[in-house]
């Protein structure tokens, strides 16, 4: 009986080991997608700026 509930919990903790290294894993993940959105947003929001820049210039030069 000793032998079945320490075999028992040996899977259980290689279950949550397992688990846990899944999640670990998972969070890298979404925290390289957030990073990877994060610096899309600021590309895109720099250029908008760029277009602006860009439109401004057009208006002054128009006689």
């Amino acid at each position: 009986m000793e032998y079945y509930r320490q075999t028992t919990l040996l899977v259980r903790a290689k279950l949550l080991l397992k688990k846990k290294r899944y999640q670990e894993q998972l969070l890298l993940k979404t925290d390289a997608q957030l990073e990877n959105l994060e610096k899309l947003t600021h590309d895109i929001e720099f250029a908008q700026v760029e277009v602006q820049v860009v439109e401004g210039l057009k208006r002054e030069m128009k006689p």
